[in-house]
């Protein structure tokens, strides 16, 4: 998985204590990803079987008042 760009990418990511999710055209995609980010090595290198050339977001939660909310952000290769 050497030259697999959302491997690369969201494990670099994972490695920081990040939560990742795929991206296309900088929006998220798997369904409910706000909820399950991928947190794992293993989930992440599942996803990038199935969408290598993807983006990766950062899904981050912050708590505001009794709701929590989620925030993501796009790394994109240059």
């Amino acid at each position: 998985m050497n030259d697999n760009c959302f491997f690369r990418v969201g494990s670099a990511a994972h490695a920081r204590g990040f939560a990742v999710t795929p991206l296309r055209d900088k929006s998220p995609f798997l369904h409910a990803w706000n909820k399950y980010p991928l947190t794992t090595e293993t989930e992440i290198r599942a996803a990038a079987k199935d969408c290598p050339t993807c983006d990766v977001g950062l899904v981050m939660k912050r708590k505001v008042g009794v709701r929590a909310s989620s925030n993501v952000w796009s790394v994109r290769r240059r």
